[in-house]
């Protein structure tokens, strides 16, 4: 996407650019859902000031395969989240009940 805009008489209006054919194309959706993470490129094409600081914290993940896990661990885990609080951060713990496909990068039960 190259440009978004709203204009109450048109409504939303989305430019976006297929780089394979190297041409650009304008669509006019009723939504647009920008899910494209903490440094939004589509944040800062709607809203070119807006600032966004540092909050102060930083997340780190891990998932592992049930086929590594204990059944015990699994019998004590299922159907419930955790979280431990420790001094200045915390854990949350919870159980994905579909996990992605590493090789193929699809989720699959």
């Amino acid at each position: 996407m190259t440009n978004v805009s709203f204009i109450k008489e048109a409504g939303l209006s989305l430019v976006y650019e297929n780089t394979e054919k190297g041409i650009s194309s304008r669509i006019h959706p009723d939504l647009v859902i920008a899910a494209d993470g903490a440094n939004s490129g589509i944040r800062k094409l709607m809203f070119p000031e807006l600032e966004t600081p540092y909050a102060g914290y930083l997340t780190w993940r891990g998932v592992v395969s049930e086929k590594d896990v204990t059944e015990e661990t699994i019998k004590f885990l299922y159907n419930i989240a955790f979280r431990y609080h420790l001094e200045g951060s915390y854990i949350v713990g919870y159980v994905f009940v579909f996990l992605p496909d590493f090789e193929s990068g699809l989720i699959v039960a």
